[in-house]
């Protein structure tokens, strides 16, 4: 792939591809059916790439997933793309969830901040957390920082019942 630019155009195909059969009853059930011949749905396929005009590498994908029986790992490969493009290119990734909505003054001192730590340029996904009570908590990789009062009353509960 020669950069973000030619990633951003082949991930926009792949996402509208799922998008597209992954919210129509009637093309979920054929794709997902083991009993529907892998031949039918090949050309059911090539009918839709050829109507999108979308990209040969973005069709070679799709069609391989469909010969292989394997359309039903589309959405999580497709939601997955952001997070492997920004490790092949050595960004570091987190997801924050927050109570409520951050300003964009709380974003921007959390990413300087995150940077400075990794040495590294961050890539940060926010979303609200409903079950959060405050404050935030991060997750990269495997890895939780949970910096929120459910965390906080948690971990004094772990040290009140260690006596």
């Amino acid at each position: 792939m020669s950069g973000k630019e030619e990633f951003d155009r082949l991930y926009k195909q792949v996402k509208e591809f799922s998008n597209f059969i992954f919210s129509r009853k009637k093309y979920k059930h054929v794709f997902l059916r083991p009993f529907i011949p892998t031949t039918q749905k090949a050309e059911m396929i090539k009918e839709i790439i050829d109507k999108a005009e979308f990209d040969p590498k973005v069709s070679r994908l799709i069609i391989l997933l469909a010969e292989k029986e394997r359309m039903d790992i589309l959405p999580g490969l497709a939601a997955a793309l952001p997070d492997l493009w920004n490790e092949s290119q050595g960004v570091v990734t987190y997801n924050v969830a927050s109570a409520v909505s951050l300003t964009e003054d709380q974003k921007k001192k959390l990413h300087k901040k995150l940077e400075e730590m990794e040495g590294a340029p961050v890539y940060l996904k926010y979303h609200i957390d409903s079950d959060l009570i405050g404050g935030i908590s991060l997750s990269k990789d495997n890895t939780i920082y949970d910096l929120s009062i459910r965390g906080s009353l948690s971990r004094m509960k772990e040290k009140i019942t260690e006596g």
